[in-house]
Protein backbone atom coordinates (compact mmCIF):
# COMPACT_ATOMS: atom_id res chain seq x y z
CA UNK A 1 0.00 0.00 0.00
CA UNK A 2 1.29 3.43 -0.93
CA UNK A 3 0.24 6.60 0.87
CA UNK A 4 0.08 9.87 -1.04
CA UNK A 5 -0.01 13.05 1.03
CA UNK A 6 -1.82 15.69 -0.98
CA UNK A 7 -0.11 19.07 -0.99
CA UNK A 8 -1.99 21.98 0.57
CA UNK A 9 -4.56 19.75 2.26
CA UNK A 10 -4.85 17.46 5.23
CA UNK A 11 -5.65 14.42 3.11
CA UNK A 12 -3.75 11.18 2.64
CA UNK A 13 -4.73 8.75 -0.10
CA UNK A 14 -4.06 5.02 0.31
CA UNK A 15 -3.35 3.42 -3.06
CA UNK A 16 -2.79 -0.19 -4.12
CA UNK A 17 0.63 -0.39 -5.75
CA UNK A 18 -0.17 -3.13 -8.21
CA UNK A 19 -3.37 -4.35 -9.87
CA UNK A 20 -2.68 -7.80 -8.37
CA UNK A 21 -3.64 -6.36 -4.97
CA UNK A 22 -7.10 -5.33 -6.17
CA UNK A 23 -10.25 -7.30 -5.42
CA UNK A 24 -11.27 -9.11 -8.60
CA UNK A 25 -14.27 -6.85 -9.32
CA UNK A 26 -12.09 -3.73 -9.10
CA UNK A 27 -9.36 -5.40 -11.13
CA UNK A 28 -11.76 -5.94 -14.03
CA UNK A 29 -12.94 -2.33 -13.79
CA UNK A 30 -9.32 -1.14 -13.74
CA UNK A 31 -8.58 -3.20 -16.88
CA UNK A 32 -11.74 -1.94 -18.58
CA UNK A 33 -10.76 1.69 -18.03
CA UNK A 34 -7.21 1.11 -19.27
CA UNK A 35 -8.56 -0.48 -22.46
CA UNK A 36 -11.00 2.40 -22.96
CA UNK A 37 -8.22 4.94 -22.38
CA UNK A 38 -6.00 3.25 -24.96
CA UNK A 39 -8.67 2.89 -27.65
CA UNK A 40 -11.17 5.68 -27.09
CA UNK A 41 -9.64 8.15 -24.66
CA UNK A 42 -11.36 11.06 -23.03
CA UNK A 43 -9.41 14.17 -23.95
CA UNK A 44 -9.86 16.89 -26.55
CA UNK A 45 -6.64 15.74 -28.24
CA UNK A 46 -8.14 12.29 -28.64
CA UNK A 47 -11.27 13.81 -30.17
CA UNK A 48 -9.02 15.32 -32.83
CA UNK A 49 -7.32 11.95 -33.35
CA UNK A 50 -10.71 10.29 -33.87
CA UNK A 51 -11.75 12.97 -36.39
CA UNK A 52 -8.50 12.51 -38.32
CA UNK A 53 -8.99 8.74 -38.44
CA UNK A 54 -12.64 9.17 -39.45
CA UNK A 55 -11.68 11.50 -42.33
CA UNK A 56 -8.99 9.07 -43.43
CA UNK A 57 -11.41 6.14 -43.46
CA UNK A 58 -14.04 8.16 -45.35
CA UNK A 59 -11.54 9.39 -47.95
CA UNK A 60 -10.45 5.80 -48.65
CA UNK A 61 -14.06 4.52 -48.70
CA UNK A 62 -13.58 2.29 -45.62
CA UNK A 63 -17.18 2.63 -44.52
CA UNK A 64 -17.15 -0.01 -41.77
CA UNK A 65 -14.01 1.45 -40.19
CA UNK A 66 -15.49 4.95 -40.50
CA UNK A 67 -18.67 3.80 -38.75
CA UNK A 68 -16.69 2.26 -35.88
CA UNK A 69 -14.51 5.35 -35.59
CA UNK A 70 -17.55 7.62 -35.49
CA UNK A 71 -18.91 5.52 -32.59
CA UNK A 72 -15.59 5.90 -30.74
CA UNK A 73 -15.68 9.63 -31.43
CA UNK A 74 -19.21 9.97 -30.07
CA UNK A 75 -18.29 7.99 -26.97
CA UNK A 76 -15.24 10.19 -26.44
CA UNK A 77 -17.38 13.33 -26.74
CA UNK A 78 -19.90 11.83 -24.30
CA UNK A 79 -17.08 11.25 -21.79
CA UNK A 80 -15.87 14.85 -22.17
CA UNK A 81 -19.34 16.34 -21.78
CA UNK A 82 -19.94 14.26 -18.64
CA UNK A 83 -16.53 15.13 -17.14
CA UNK A 84 -15.36 11.52 -17.22
CA UNK A 85 -11.61 11.10 -17.49
CA UNK A 86 -10.87 7.45 -18.21
CA UNK A 87 -7.24 7.59 -17.02
CA UNK A 88 -8.44 9.03 -13.73
CA UNK A 89 -11.09 6.31 -13.42
CA UNK A 90 -8.42 3.62 -13.84
CA UNK A 91 -6.35 5.37 -11.16
CA UNK A 92 -9.36 5.68 -8.84
CA UNK A 93 -9.83 1.91 -8.97
CA UNK A 94 -6.49 1.72 -7.14
CA UNK A 95 -7.63 3.98 -4.27
CA UNK A 96 -8.28 1.97 -1.13
CA UNK A 97 -8.96 4.69 1.44
CA UNK A 98 -8.82 8.41 2.16
CA UNK A 99 -7.74 9.82 5.49
CA UNK A 100 -8.25 13.34 6.70
CA UNK A 101 -5.78 14.47 9.36
CA UNK A 102 -6.94 13.44 12.81
CA UNK A 103 -9.51 10.94 11.52
CA UNK A 104 -9.51 7.23 10.79
CA UNK A 105 -8.98 6.19 7.14
CA UNK A 106 -12.27 5.99 5.24
CA UNK A 107 -12.47 2.87 3.05
CA UNK A 108 -13.68 3.57 -0.46
CA UNK A 109 -16.54 1.22 -1.32
CA UNK A 110 -18.43 2.81 -4.21
CA UNK A 111 -16.63 2.16 -7.48
CA UNK A 112 -19.68 2.72 -9.67
CA UNK A 113 -19.38 5.42 -12.33
CA UNK A 114 -21.24 7.88 -10.08
CA UNK A 115 -19.04 6.88 -7.13
CA UNK A 116 -15.88 7.41 -9.18
CA UNK A 117 -17.11 10.83 -10.28
CA UNK A 118 -17.67 11.82 -6.63
CA UNK A 119 -14.26 10.42 -5.63
CA UNK A 120 -12.59 12.30 -8.49
CA UNK A 121 -14.26 15.53 -7.38
CA UNK A 122 -13.28 14.96 -3.76
CA UNK A 123 -9.63 14.21 -4.52
CA UNK A 124 -9.43 17.10 -6.99
CA UNK A 125 -10.68 19.48 -4.32
CA UNK A 126 -8.06 18.02 -1.94
CA UNK A 127 -5.31 18.85 -4.44
CA UNK A 128 -4.75 15.70 -6.50
CA UNK A 129 -3.46 16.71 -9.93
CA UNK A 130 -3.69 15.08 -13.35
CA UNK A 131 0.11 14.90 -13.33
CA UNK A 132 0.08 12.85 -10.14
CA UNK A 133 -2.60 10.57 -11.56
CA UNK A 134 -0.61 9.92 -14.75
CA UNK A 135 2.66 9.45 -12.86
CA UNK A 136 1.23 6.93 -10.40
CA UNK A 137 -0.79 5.14 -13.07
CA UNK A 138 2.35 4.85 -15.20
CA UNK A 139 4.26 3.33 -12.28
CA UNK A 140 1.46 0.84 -11.60
CA UNK A 141 1.22 -0.12 -15.29
CA UNK A 142 4.98 -0.69 -15.35
CA UNK A 143 4.79 -2.93 -12.27
CA UNK A 144 1.94 -4.93 -13.79
CA UNK A 145 3.99 -5.54 -16.95
CA UNK A 146 6.90 -6.75 -14.80
CA UNK A 147 4.61 -9.11 -12.80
Amino acid sequence: MRIIELAHSNVAVYIRETPRELPINRYTDYQKYLIQAAGIGSTVGEVERHFNKLYSFLSSNQVENAARESQNLLYNIHLNINKIDIDSFAFLCLVDAIQERGKEPEKIRDFSEAGLLRLCERLGEAGLTKGQVLEILGEVKKKSIED
